[in-house]
């Protein structure tokens, strides 16, 4: 089954071109009109993306909803500069930020909570993950990608973070299922009683 197109597809046509001249990282995401339609469902202010490659799931994010603001983190300098070229082409540069840097050093000088998080960037880790808990909002969306790139050893680590039911829950698939939608979670101690904040 061919995926359904997007109005980005023009990145998305760009960053396979790029990858198979460079044999670089850039790999493109394959639902990109599910990611859309995940975003809009629950309609988020605040997005943070890790792995922003050349810009097609934070323009994808981004269309979600006129308000909806994306800041989304890249480590190679090449791929942010041209996913800012791609973001302006698609007249999203006012609406998406990108930060160029290591995931877990950009992810601590960020400010304030966010509604959706979104993983495309290689193997997801625990302590990213972690981090992402504490930056989502009291119900916030985790989107995780590339969990079949993790290690055994990761996916273990994984695997208890995410069957951890005071701190996610599973609400869903993209991506013919390669891509898991967690709700995140928040427990709260009051007396000897644990309640949902």
């Amino acid at each position: 089954m061919s995926a359904r197109s997007t109005p980005f597809d023009f990145i998305l046509k760009a960053t396979r071109r790029h990858r198979l001249r460079h044999w670089c990282s850039a790999y493109a995401f394959k639902d990109g009109a599910g990611l859309i339609d995940t975003a809009t469902r629950y309609a988020p202010a605040r997005v943070i993306e890790l792995g922003t490659a050349l810009g097609f799931t934070a323009c994808c994010l981004a269309s979600s909803g006129k308000a909806v603001r994306i800041d989304t983190i890249e480590g190679d300098s090449q791929h942010a500069a041209l996913a800012r070229i791609n973001i302006e082409a698609a007249a999203l540069a006012e609406r998406i930020t990108v930060h160029l840097g290591r995931f877990e050093e950009v992810l601590r000088s960020l400010l304030g909570r966010y509604d959706m998080a979104f993983f495309d960037g290689g193997a997801p880790s625990t302590p990213v993950i972690e981090q992402l808990h504490t930056l989502l909002d009291d119900d916030g969306v985790l989107i995780c990608a590339n969990l079949s790139r993790a290690s055994a050893g990761q996916l273990r680590e994984l695997k208890r973070e995410f069957d951890n039911a005071d701190r996610w829950l599973r609400i869903g698939a993209i991506e013919n299922g390669g891509t898991l939608i967690f709700r995140k979670q928040e427990m709260q101690l009051i007396g000897e009683s644990r309640v949902r904040s």
